[in-house]
């Protein structure tokens, strides 16, 4: 089961670089199991930024980061990202 069976179309639609990058870190897996956590999901306009703040201080992109070679830098990246537990917040219960 991939991480796109796991949430709804919209959503997948505005977090598609997201998936991509959880896919490409190795931490798909991890997150599919005994959770539940709470995700900062950045939308794909977010992955622009980055990618644009990768390129200008680093000389690198996201493509670049989704290499295989990178593969622990991206999950370095990403899990900040990613606390344990339901997050709660005047939206209602995130998880």
């Amino acid at each position: 089961m991939g991480v796109e069976q796991v949430c709804d179309r919209e959503y997948f639609d505005r977090h598609s670089g997201l998936v991509q990058a959880v896919e490409a870190a190795g931490l798909a897996e991890a997150l599919m199991g005994p959770g539940p956590f709470t995700v900062f999901a950045p939308t794909n306009e977010a992955f622009a930024d980055f990618d644009e703040l990768l390129q200008d201080r680093y000389g690198i992109g996201v493509p670049d980061l989704l290499e295989p070679a990178n593969r622990d830098l991206l999950a370095e990246t990403l899990l900040p990202h990613v606390v344990p537990g339901a997050a709660s917040g005047r939206f209602g219960t995130i998880g």
